[in-house]
């Protein structure tokens, strides 16, 4: 079974509001898109429907089951949308002491496409 910690509760409440038209302060969650899914013409379709559908428990896409990582489909193309939780202020370049708490956590969603990140040699693909 499938658990759902602190920090995934948090990862979903801060990745619906990304696009509900909230003021979502860049302290909180920021939208990272790569250089090849910036370049599809159906990346923003995608970012939209991962924002917003539900988590998946899929532990093939997320095999953690926390709520960080979702996987779309689009006219042939996969995209990935997971998320990274990052140290506030100047930190931002290590991970989070408790991303469970929004005052030291900042989330990082970032859209990748799935060949894209699996060329990297990690995560699903």
């Amino acid at each position: 079974m499938v658990q759902i910690s602190a920090q995934g509760m948090r990862n979903e409440y801060w990745r619906r509001r990304l696009l509900l038209g909230l003021m979502v302060p860049e302290r909180y969650a920021m939208v990272w898109i790569s250089e090849g899914a910036s370049e599809h013409p159906l990346a923003l379709d995608a970012l939209a429907h991962l924002l917003t559908c539900p988590a998946q428990q899929d532990p093939l896409v997320n095999p953690e089951g926390d709520c960080d990582w979702l996987r779309t489909s689009i006219a042939g193309e996969d995209f990935d949308l997971f998320v990274s939780c990052l140290a506030q202020g100047e930190q931002r370049k290590r991970p989070s002491d408790d991303p469970g708490d929004d005052d030291l956590t900042t989330r990082l969603y970032s859209l990748v496409l799935s060949s894209e990140y699996a060329e990297a040699g990690s995560g699903p693909g």
